[in-house]
């Protein structure tokens, strides 16, 4: 069916509901233009805010933080920290003019398994030629240091014939110089002055008695000095 021709449109009211039309149109398309704009702009501030947050965070990280380049470092540092506490007589060792040095793994050949001492690991040593105790990072401990500062406390203060006549008690005619490492009269008051202090020892070495440990330190110009400034095991 047809609609019917009577209320059909004049040429102006057709004119009008185009016009109508357009301007619906035109109002539509900029309500959608002026949304996007709106969720472009909220969603590139979020977006700003996001990385301006995660570059924070990258900044602050534990992995920008400085740290020890490698375990070598660490050995030092731990060596360092213990040579701090100043165990054994390593204070009064070191107002008498001697340095120690923490020694990285490699850094001194007279150190670690090709050291020093035929088939035994050389953890640290005495030279009184420079007054020098270099210990060797990677093996060390408190009793190390205390040991190697026992030395040059003997180097230093002990008396030849009081050593000579300790020699000869312990049944030894030197007391550097005898085959057995461990036996030797030196070694012995190094490790008995370590572990009378109370610092823990090695029951490979011969055993010298903290009495007669105090007897050769009694000897000394500075016995008394030595004595209080002595630090004990913790």
């Amino acid at each position: 069916m047809y609609p019917d021709e009577s209320i059909k449109d004049s040429a102006a009211d057709k004119r009008r509901k185009i016009y109508a039309k357009l301007f619906w149109v035109f109002l539509a398309l900029t309500l959608v233009l002026a949304s996007t704009s709106l969720y472009l702009s909220f969603n590139g501030n979020d977006q700003y805010q996001q990385i301006s947050s995660s570059e924070t965070l990258a900044t602050a990280s534990p992995s920008a933080t400085p740290s020890l380049d490698s375990s070598s470092d660490e050995d030092v540092a731990y060596c360092n920290s213990l040579v701090e506490t100043m165990p054994g007589d390593l204070e009064i060792v070191l107002s008498w003019g001697w340095e120690i040095e923490c020694v990285a793994e490699g850094k001194d050949p007279m150190l670690g398994e090709n050291g020093a001492l035929e088939d035994l690991y050389t953890a640290g040593y005495a030279d009184p030629s420079t007054k020098t105790i270099a210990i060797d990072a990677p093996s060390v401990n408190a009793s190390i240091i205390v040991h190697e500062a026992a030395h040059a406390l003997d180097f230093e203060q002990l008396v030849q014939a009081d050593r000579n006549a300790m020699a000869t008690k312990y049944g030894v005619a030197d007391w550097d110089y005898v085959s057995d490492y461990f036996k030797r009269p030196s070694e012995m008051f190094a490790e008995a002055r370590m572990r009378c202090l109370g610092y823990e020892h090695d029951p490979e070495y011969g055993v010298m008695s903290c009495e007669d440990v105090d007897a050769l330190i009694s000897g000394t110009e500075e016995s008394d000095k030595i004595n209080e400034m002595a630090i004990s095991a913790p």
